[in-house]
């Protein structure tokens, strides 16, 4: 399952048993597919206000498996800076799945972005999961907290360093 599909809201419809439903990408993991395939993939057009963005780090540039990824896609008043509605934060790479970082989105929504805004965040991201004795699992984390902050200096090029 693609992070950045999952970021910009992808859905795909499934066929079987003469009917069709669709479902958000990333419930393909948990959905049962016995007898039944996938017939399209919807990737929803962009609108005004909506700031998405893709993150991805592997050993090589060509022809080499992501090490860690996320899509981030957010709508923002341009004027307040207050997220209008829930974003969309996936991240692949780091966890077992493809995750949405939910506790994240609930907080951002209709928050007004600031460097208070962007440390709440990167608290909550820091508690997703601890920290294993596994030195890669440490460091696609510490790359979570480099994508989003990333993301944020790109919504907010003058907001302090941290």
């Amino acid at each position: 399952i693609n992070a950045e599909f999952g970021g910009v809201g992808a859905s795909i419809t499934i066929a079987g048993n003469n009917q069709s439903t669709t479902i958000p990408l990333l419930d393909l993991l948990t959905y049962d597919m016995t007898r039944k395939i996938i017939v399209s993939l919807n990737i929803p057009f962009s609108h005004a206000n909506q700031y998405f963005r893709t993150y991805k780090t592997a050993i090589r540039h060509v022809n080499s498996h992501a090490l860690a990824n996320a899509a981030f896609s957010i709508d923002v008043d341009s004027g307040t800076l207050r997220v209008l509605t829930r974003p969309t934060l996936v991240v692949a790479g780091i966890f077992d799945k493809p995750i949405r970082l939910t506790d994240v989105e609930i907080y951002l929504t209709n928050q007004t972005l600031s460097a208070a805004t962007l440390t709440g965040s990167l608290k909550l991201i820091d508690n997703l999961a601890p920290v294993k004795e596994d030195d890669r699992f440490a460091y696609r984390k510490w790359l979570l907290c480099v994508y989003f902050y990333k993301f944020f200096l790109f919504l907010l090029p003058d907001i302090p360093v941290l």
